[in-house]
């Protein structure tokens, strides 16, 4: 049973909260934290892009992708227009210079290089048939492509419609986190080898299950901008959901303030969910 929702999920939780206090902490703040289920192909092409970047300029990556075939345009919203999410045969076409010009730079290659293994190996029906394969030797396949190593692999496993609930994708933010509060004896760094990476996963596994990639997202948004601020403030992340301030404003307002009404009053953004609120009396605010 692959269900995040209702009873079952709550279960787990329940179950976690008893076997790891670094987990009931998190999920006090974090109630809503659930994995999604990309598409395959996108799920794939999204990570290739995420590896050594920001946010920011991945989603420029992808939109400009995206916006290279009109013809998967969806509709215009207050002037914007948004588009399905490119085939494997569109992208097939793209060349790497082409991919560059959207700003893919050096991982352009590697796109171009992973389209074309991937139309060889068999396209989709290849992609889908990883589901059946154990998580490690799934892991293994994708990491054959061009551009996708280990946490690529397992990042396009947990969070594509796979659903490997068991994957770890394990980057610096997650070696943080086990470094101080699971293994102290860690060395190295994310990438220093398989042995360590794999070591992180059991851990975890070990401690949380088969559904292990679940609690483990729990533990990972508390390592993250801005969700850190909530964890230090002790408050649920979605009485703070309008506030994205900079790291510095967030710093500021944690040194003159420590109670969530006080954060709510100085946030610039409080205003705006008040005046939200006031409109639309029945809605609410939340990450779940």
């Amino acid at each position: 049973m692959d269900n995040q929702g209702g009873f079952y999920r709550e279960a787990l939780d329940a179950e976690w909260v008893h076997r790891d206090a670094g987990f009931a902490e998190r999920l006090a703040v974090f109630p809503g934290v659930r994995i999604i289920a990309l598409p395959l192909f996108e799920a794939l092409v999204s990570f290739l892009g995420s590896a050594n970047n920001n946010i920011k300029r991945n989603t420029q990556m992808l939109q400009n992708l995206a916006a290279e075939f009109p013809e998967n345009q969806l509709g215009v919203l207050h002037g914007q227009p948004f588009y399905g999410f490119p085939t494997l045969e569109q992208v097939s076409h793209l060349s790497a210079q082409r991919l560059g010009e959207l700003g893919w730079g050096y991982r352009a290659p590697r796109l171009e290089a992973m389209a074309r293994q991937l139309k060889e190996r068999g396209g989709l029906s290849w992609l889908l048939s990883l589901g059946a394969l154990p998580h490690e030797e799934a892991q293994q396949s994708l990491a054959k492509l061009s551009g996708v190593g280990r946490k690529v692999a397992d990042c396009v496993l947990l969070f594509s419609e796979l659903k490997f609930s068991g994957a770890i994708p394990v980057d610096t933010h997650c070696w943080q986190f086990m470094l101080r509060s699971y293994l102290p004896d860690l060395k190295g760094s994310p990438t220093s080898s398989a042995a360590q990476y794999r070591l992180i996963g059991d851990t975890l596994r070990d401690l949380f299950g088969r559904h292990a990639g679940w609690a483990f997202m729990v533990l990972f948004v508390a390592e993250v901008h801005p969700f850190r601020l909530a964890l230090k403030l002790g408050t649920k992340f979605d009485d703070l959901a309008m506030w994205f301030g900079s790291t510095s404003d967030h710093k500021k307002l944690v040194a003159q303030r420590t109670t969530k009404k006080d954060l709510r009053k100085e946030s610039p953004y409080f205003a705006m969910q008040s005046s939200s609120a006031a409109q639309h009396p029945t809605s609410s605010l939340s990450i779940s």
